[in-house]
């Protein structure tokens, strides 16, 4: 294991300073000088495993993730170094043998007029056609695949079996090597049957990473959700689930499918059925049905379908976690008058619950939260600048009786009572 470990601080510490930006237009933030800097020293067995476990960056905080790149970004290099020598040995004997000589005598063909190389922007390299590969396949097929390349074993014996030396008097001096022969020998011992590499690489999913890269606003856009799920679902749900390990497993493999939904193409997403049961996505995702049985709960395995993941996420993330509102400011916690709750809840049948709690519970959680908002600014106003705004119910029926940002909760809490 520590012989493993040194190979890859090695590797590490030697392809990091070669990549700059990091990440976007970002400078790389652990270079100092052309090596790299952990916080004072290079890579090796006392540094934070999160430079070594592979996690996507996106998200508004995405600089607390940034460490999860470096892996990600040096198998993307060596990868690419293979796939472009693949390439361009390739196209090399292409040209050998398509190209055309000039007879001898034959006029010559006249020089193009030398024109400035236009500027193309760095383009992502091509997913090669080829089966992919991860973690998870046998190290002797990636031994197979891969240009295992060593000067001492694999160059040097070859300049000496190919080097061209005069055994004439006086002229044995000049030493020269037939490249052409060595060159054929790479391709046809060292290259002999190697590939282009597809690499899976499996991003490690942190606890928390749903919520803090967007990933649970993106599901909506990519699979419609009906987030709030009805209270007798939910009471069954909360009843069943009797232990914390199992509330923390079970968010951890909606996390799961978050991810591969949000991940796959837009295109790819017209496949996926809203309707389809949540247990029917599990088990296509390597997860053994005993598993699922064995974390989930008969009304989890009978109700929820696809369109349920983000209400089902909210609930066992509460469940674990407790209400995200018992953060909100005490600013924003105020109650309302008693003719105000008549008013809300009179309005509640000409509203649409599914769309109203939703935006209500991202407002609160995503800025009033961590905001300066004035409590007294009208609520009603203040979420209508929103999508709410494009819903002709909210302004003809949402109540005009005073109510502030101070009611937030209060107003939350009232309506999800109500859905």
């Amino acid at each position: 294991a520590r012989e493993v470990l040194s190979r890859f601080c090695k590797i590490f510490n030697l392809i990091l300073p070669t990549i700059d930006p990091l990440y976007e237009c970002e400078a790389n933030p652990f270079i100092k000088d052309g090596i790299v800097d952990l916080g004072g020293h290079q890579m090796d067995e006392n540094t934070p495993i999160g430079f070594s476990l592979p996690s996507a960056v996106t998200g508004k905080d995405k600089g607390a993730h940034i460490a999860g790149v470096c892996t990600i970004r040096i198998l993307q290099v060596l990868v690419d170094s293979q796939n472009e020598i693949l390439v361009a040995i390739e196209e090399s004997t292409r040209r050998k043998k398509g190209g055309f000589k000039r007879l001898p005598g034959g006029p010559a063909q006249p020089a193009a007029a030398e024109q400035p190389e236009p500027v193309v922007a760095e383009q992502p390299a091509d997913v090669p056609n080829v089966p992919a590969v991860s973690y998870k396949t046998p190290s002797n097929v990636l031994e197979n695949q891969l240009i295992i390349y060593d000067r001492d074993n694999d160059f040097l014996p070859l300049l000496r079996m190919f080097a061209e030396q005069s055994l004439q008097y006086k002229y044995g001096g000049e030493l020269s090597y037939n490249l052409a022969m060595v060159e054929s020998a790479l391709a046809n011992g060292l290259l002999s049957g190697k590939r282009q590499i597809n690499l899976c690489i499996s991003h490690y999913q942190y606890r928390g990473d749903i919520q803090v890269m967007g990933q649970l606003s993106l599901l909506e856009s990519k699979l419609p959700q009906e987030r709030v799920l009805a209270s007798n679902i939910k009471d069954s749900i909360m009843a069943e689930i009797d232990t914390q390990n199992k509330t923390v497993r079970l968010l951890q493999i909606l996390e799961i499918c978050i991810q591969f939904i949000v991940s796959i193409g837009s295109s790819d997403t017209k496949s996926f059925d809203g309707r389809s049961t949540l247990s029917s996505c599990v088990t296509n995702l390597q997860i053994s049905r005993d598993e699922w049985e064995s974390v989930s709960t008969p009304t989890i395995r009978q109700q929820i379908c696809l369109r349920h993941i983000q209400g089902l996420y909210l609930l066992l993330e509460s469940m674990l976690n407790g209400n995200p509102l018992d953060d909100l400011p005490s600013a924003y916690c105020e109650n309302i008058s008693e003719a105000q709750e008549i008013a809300l809840r009179s309005c509640v049948s000409n509203l649409d619950l599914s769309i109203v709690i939703p935006e209500l519970h991202d407002f609160i959680i995503g800025q009033l939260v961590s905001s300066s908002y004035g409590p007294e600014l009208d609520f009603k106003e203040f979420l209508g600048y929103g999508n709410l705004g494009e819903e002709d119910w909210w302004e003809d029926h949402f109540p005009d009786v005073g109510l502030q940002l101070a009611h937030a909760k209060a107003i939350y809490t009232l309506l999800e009572s109500c859905s």
